[in-house]
């Protein structure tokens, strides 16, 4: 998965949501802190390192920050560090284009997340049954075990 990827799944499942949900209802997507969940908008990522002294006084400009032309690079660094704007997310930009909520769960927190539950537990399950190690018992332990859900 990346960053793309997951941007067509929210606008896709965003738009499905509100399409069955009506404009009325308050519809609340929850994800973590992947790193293609949280690629920050153009216009909100702050200057690098990385780059030349010409493209930080360019992303200055661009956010209208005046500067001394003779300012050092580690200048122009902190200068860009201070006055950087506040974080703004790309999925939270599409996600907001169909009223549709986005909620982060806290870092290094992932007992928050029931997907996760379900997944050790899952893991637990076929890591106890297993006795044969064979893919095909895999399967059909993971089968069980997603059809223990239904009941």
């Amino acid at each position: 998965m990346d960053s793309e990827h997951f941007i067509k799944w929210i606008k896709s499942t965003s738009f499905r949501l509100r399409d069955e949900h009506g404009p009325n209802d308050r519809i609340c997507i929850i994800i973590d802190n992947a790193t293609w969940h949280s690629e920050l908008t153009d216009d909100t990522k702050p200057g690098k390192r990385a780059w030349r002294k010409s493209e930080i006084q360019q992303w200055l400009i661009r956010h209208r920050i005046h500067f001394d032309p003779i300012m050092t690079k580690a200048e122009l660094l902190v200068l860009a560090s201070i006055n950087r704007p506040a974080k703004r997310y790309k999925v939270d930009e599409v996600a907001m284009q169909f009223d549709v909520e986005i909620v982060r769960l806290p870092t290094k927190h992932c007992e928050f997340n029931p997907m996760e539950l379900v997944w050790a537990a899952l893991k637990d399950y076929i890591r106890k049954n297993n006795v044969r190690f064979r893919l095909n018992d895999v399967y059909n332990l993971a089968a069980e075990f997603i059809a223990g859900f239904d009941e």
